[in-house]
């Protein structure tokens, strides 16, 4: 099973130790050991698929990058991901 990325797009405070992100998803595609990233891509339907979720949700608390190589998109990992 892939894990989701997603781009954080707005960040909503309900309260004071509430809070929750609006993101747009990623299509993960495939883990690529040469570059030890995962490959993803930018859905480009339409409507853009969101999702709200709150900060319980997140498999990682750490920011990860996206980076363009070729013609495909990488989210590279600094170490490994627990199972989930």
């Amino acid at each position: 099973m892939l894990p989701v990325f997603g781009i954080i797009l707005s960040i909503l405070i309900t309260e004071v130790t509430t809070c929750h992100f609006v993101c747009k998803v990623l299509k993960t595609y495939s883990f690529n050991s040469h570059y030890h990233a995962y490959h993803v891509k930018q859905v480009a339907e339409r409507p853009v698929p969101i999702m709200i979720c709150g900060q319980e949700n997140f498999l990682d608390h750490h920011i990860l990058s996206l980076y363009s190589v070729s013609d495909f998109d990488l989210i590279p990992l600094k170490y490994h991901l627990p199972e989930f």
